[in-house]
């Protein structure tokens, strides 16, 4: 609600939570309130009001197929003016702020919908969640200055993305020496391991490109490299991550019952789908489908 900043400060959020509390309904419906009644002052009411405009508008975008659910999330990222805020931000976290944006709304295209999108996070959040397994840190260049790790995979590195085209624009050499800088910031991290990763291809607004490696491979010692190329674009089958077969019952600690349907492959890694007893069927990442084989679970039918 107030970022960017929209002059609606603390004190006017708190008094519109407290609006739409004494009134049992939505934040959205309160704010609507208070901008009838004329609760705010005259700058705070008037971008309350846009703001709520906009959120109408992107409703309706989205229920009227004007936009998917991808361009809707580039849309409401420059109409609300969260992109121009980092992009005028002057601190060293912007620029990686930034490509987390760009990388978002490309993970949204992956998914038919919000709701799978969602899926997938709550699935990765699952896996996050569980104590005494082993951990993957992920984080940016920039958060990674200091820390040393036994292993570390950097992935990216393909033109235009590492070095970042946009920092070879606006800079031009000088963002290239930056560029630079954060590579061997990166791989200086690595005590004894060091995998340096790129992509074949990549879909790029709905549209699948092959990839041209980065530059900075070409500033490696060769003797001190190991290329490895694998043999399948799309890297490993499920039935190389996860010990079900179709056709096979499994349990969920989320989903509950279900039969798996068929393993498969996308750009984004191997999948297994599974035809749950009360959610249908789930397209999840083999990697994480926490899937536990099992006899069918007595009196139910699949």
């Amino acid at each position: 609600i107030n970022t960017p900043k929209r002059g609606i400060g603390e004190k006017a959020q708190q008094e519109l939570a407290k609006r739409a509390r004494d009134s049992g309904v939505s934040l959205l419906e309160g704010a609507r309130l208070i901008i009838k009644e004329g609760t705010f002052q005259k700058k705070a009411s008037y971008e309350l009001s846009v703001l709520i405009t906009q959120i109408d508008n992107w409703r309706q975008d989205l229920s009227t197929n004007k936009a998917t659910h991808y361009e809707l999330a580039g849309i409401i990222l420059d109409e609300s003016g969260y992109t121009s805020m980092w992009q005028n931000d002057n601190s060293p976290t912007s620029p990686g702020r930034l490509e987390n944006l760009k990388e978002f709304v490309k993970a949204l295209e992956e998914f038919e919908n919000v709701q799978g999108f969602l899926e997938h996070i709550s699935l990765m959040m699952e896996n996050d969640s569980e104590e005494g397994t082993e951990k993957i840190s992920i984080m940016t260049l920039h958060a990674s200055k200091g820390l040393e790790f036994s292993s570390v995979f950097l992935p990216g590195w393909e033109d235009g993305l590492f070095p970042s085209q946009r920092s070879l624009d606006e800079t031009g050499q000088k963002g290239l020496e930056e560029e630079r800088r954060l590579c061997y910031v990166g791989m200086t991290r690595a005590r004894l391991h060091l995998y340096l990763c790129r992509a074949l291809s990549r879909t790029q607004r709905g549209i699948q490109e092959r990839q041209a490696e980065s530059l900075f491979f070409g500033e490696l010692p060769p003797d001190s490299v190991r290329r490895i190329e694998p043999d399948d674009p799309w890297g490993m089958s499920a039935a190389d991550i996860i010990d079900v077969h179709p056709g096979q019952p499994v349990r969920h600690p989320r989903f509950g019952l279900g039969r798996v349907l068929r393993l498969g492959r996308r750009p984004q890694g191997a999948t297994v789908t599974v035809d749950f007893v009360e959610f249908g069927p789930r397209t999840l990442p083999a990697a994480h489908a926490s899937l536990e084989p099992t006899d069918g679970g007595g009196s139910v039918d699949f």
